[in-house]
C-alpha cells in the first residue's frame, strides 16, 4: 500500500497515540461517489498500549453533516506495523465527502496508520 495512494485520495497520517481521533483529510469527490471502493489503512508504525480501533468513515453530501457510512472494528493484534487493512464503503452510498476517524480502546502510547481511498480488497 506504501506509495500506491494519489495525494488527493490520502485522508493522511494519524499517530493515534495522541489525543487526535479524525485524519487530517476529507475527500472531495465531486461528482463521482465512492460507493464500492474502500478505505485503505496502512500501520506504518506498530500500535502498542491499547486493545483496539474502530475505523469509521463518514460521508457527507455538502461537507458539513456526516454520517456513519461504514466500519470496522480491529484488534491491536491487527496494528502490527506491516499491516494493510481495508474497510468497504457499500455500494450505493452516495458521499461526496468522506472522512476517516478512528475510535480507540485503551490508551495508545505509540503507533501510526496512514489511510486513503482504495479498491476493496475484501480485507
Amino acid at each position: 500500500m506504501t506509495g500506491r495512494a494519489d495525494a488527493k485520495l490520502s485522508f493522511g497520517t494519524l499517530d493515534i497515540s495522541e489525543n487526535e481521533t479524525d485524519f487530517p483529510n476529507i475527500l472531495d469527490l465531486g461528482a463521482t461517489t465512492a460507493g464500492g471502493l474502500a478505505v485503505g489503512v496502512h500501520v506504518t508504525d506498530e500500535a502498542k498500549g491499547g486493545t483496539g480501533v474502530a475505523f469509521k468513515v463518514q460521508g457527507s453530501a455538502d461537507g458539513t453533516t456526516y454520517a456513519l457510512v461504514s466500519q470496522a472494528e480491529v484488534a491491536l493484534s491487527a496494528l502490527d506495523g506491516t499491516s494493510e487493512l481495508s474497510v468497504a464503503i457499500p455500494r450505493g452510498d452516495k458521499s461526496r465527502y468522506l472522512k476517516l476517524s478512528v475510535v480507540k480502546t485503551g490508551t495508545f502510547t505509540a503507533g501510526t496508520l496512514r489511510a486513503y481511498l482504495d479498491t476493496y480488497t475484501g480485507k
